[in-house]
């Protein structure tokens, strides 16, 4: 259904936690598939995407670490939200069930 283009931050770990719908994450070479309260970190300078994969509303919480370097990022998400992420796309992931 669309996410941002794969990438990655050199000096930020980013958190995923899903409150609504189903996401897929992907961090360096693993796949997940997310449900509402499964989470995801992806360490910085580790490629990494998402995309929700479910119809309708979708809910996710990301945080990141350290706080206050993403001033930013909105934009940057903005600019890609449109692209959506594929299954054949490059990302690394870690959550609590692998795709």
């Amino acid at each position: 259904k669309g996410g941002p283009a794969f990438h990655l931050h050199y000096r930020q770990d980013e958190w995923f936690y899903v409150i609504k719908g189903d996401f897929i994450v992907r961090v360096a070479d693993d796949t997940f598939t997310l449900k509402p309260g499964d989470s995801a970190f992806a360490p910085r300078t580790i490629p990494h995407a998402f995309a929700k994969t479910s119809d309708g509303e979708g809910q996710m919480l990301v945080l990141f670490q350290p706080a206050g370097m993403m001033e930013s990022h909105p934009e940057q998400f903005r600019m890609h939200s449109q692209k959506p992420v594929t299954v054949k796309d490059k990302c690394l992931c870690f959550s609590s069930q692998p795709a």
